[in-house]
């Protein structure tokens, strides 16, 4: 006797499934307007492949123009045209609440700090509105921010000031301690009281975000004199790009415990959410459509550049073949720089100084050499693919690095 019933929720379930999945995979279904009506042309494709990745949360990403004014929409249009798609997969899991929160407080911050007018507009789309710095889960932090330092902050006229005032307030609230690989949030790590030098950053970047001081993350991805890496923050004031050591207060910018040892680092890269402002003058180390690695190495050091080409062992150029620049960190060769080959077979680089292991290579056949970068000069290297057998290195090498200055 129950057959029917259970026949017809049967039904019921598997047409709302299917609608679901149609929905998933064209998510503007009777959404056709949205685009045309609150996304602005030039981020109408990066926004189209947001709201495509999404699927089912599509919705969910458009509800934040339902909830914001107009005069808010561009920059709800970058917010979404900027989430990431592959790694942490924001566009299928952020909620409407946290972007429009994101978004309401980083307004009410522009109205409220005095500082906040001594950066270019477009550096408020760049460096304040993401949510994200690095790989932490997502969190509602920039209301809480806002509201427990706005007193503090909105009498202050100079940006560097307010990097160093807010820097000290992190200092007293979160102090370093290794912690597990998986980054803290930035309200876990103040819950905590302390975090490794990454959680350290994405503890200030969320807090420097909230008051309206664009900063950007910087990072070693490996020592070159000794084991391990390290992060830290870049923050833009009246005299352009400045570091700090995030949560190790100082009297003043560029100035850290890393100063010196930063002179010695094989590379330094900074990460910039979207594409780079226009005026930018770093090399760009790698880019996608959602964000851009720059190539800072030369603010902090001096640096070599360095020209490769590819050859086959018939002799014609290789394309797009990965080439990787190694030192020696954690009892093995370490990668801390790659790029493909263009289509002449060659790519170039910033390093900064000391001895590295370009290695590069298909399944068959590999090629490496070891070189010596010079202060301000430049190497044109050749590598020629060899079969495995022969390309193996034998025997031992030393890898020497300026020494430290005092």
């Amino acid at each position: 006797m129950k057959k029917p019933l259970l026949l017809i929720l049967s039904l019921t379930f598997v047409t709302s499934f299917l609608f679901s999945v149609i929905s998933a995979k064209e998510p503007f279904g009777s959404h056709a307007t949205f685009l045309t009506e609150y996304i602005p042309e030039k981020y109408r494709g990066s926004v189209q492949q947001t709201l495509r990745s999404a699927g089912r949360n599509a919705l969910e990403l458009m509800k934040v123009f339902e909830n914001i004014t107009p005069e808010k929409y561009e920059a709800a249009a970058f917010v979404l045209a900027y989430l990431d798609l592959s790694r942490m997969r924001d566009a299928q899991r952020i909620k409407a609440d946290v972007l429009i929160e994101d978004i309401e407080f980083a307004f009410k911050a522009r109205e409220l700090f005095p500082y906040a007018r001594n950066f270019p507009g477009e550096y408020f789309y760049y460096y304040i509105l993401p949510h994200r710095v690095t790989q932490e889960p997502i969190e509602k932090w920039r209301k809480f921010f806002f509201e427990e330092l706005k007193e503090k902050f909105k009498k202050i006229e100079s940006l560097e000031t307010a990097a160093l005032e807010l820097n000290k307030w992190c200092g007293s609230k979160v102090k370093f301690k290794q912690t597990s690989p998986a980054d803290q949030t930035p309200l876990e790590t103040l819950r905590k009281g302390y975090g490794r030098c990454e959680e350290e950053s994405i503890f200030y970047m969320a807090a420097a975000r909230a008051l309206l001081i664009p900063a950007r993350y910087v990072y070693v991805p490996y020592w070159s004199t000794c084991d391990g890496n390290h992060a830290w923050i870049e923050v833009y004031t009246d005299d352009g790009w400045k570091y700090l050591g995030a949560c190790e207060p100082a009297e003043t910018l560029n100035q850290a415990w890393f100063t010196n040892p930063v002179r010695r680092a094989p590379i330094v890269l900074a990460k910039v959410i979207g594409r780079p402002p226009q005026d930018t003058k770093e090399e760009i180390y790698r880019q996608s459509n959602r964000e851009v690695i720059l190539n800072v190495t030369h603010v902090y050091a001096k640096t070599c550049k360095v020209k490769v080409k590819v050859m086959g062992s018939n002799g014609g150029l290789v394309r797009g073949i990965p080439v990787y620049f190694n030192i020696f960190n954690f009892g093995s060769l370490q990668p801390i720089a790659v790029f493909r080959t263009d289509k002449n077979g060659q790519g170039s680089i910033a390093l900064g100084l000391g001895d590295f292991v370009l290695t590069t290579g298909t399944v068959k056949q590999f090629a490496w050499q070891k070189i010596s970068t010079v202060p301000d000069g430049q190497l044109k290297i050749e590598l020629r693919l060899k079969d495995l057998e022969k390309a193996v290195p034998e025997g031992s090498f030393w890898l020497r690095y300026p020494k430290p200055k005092k």
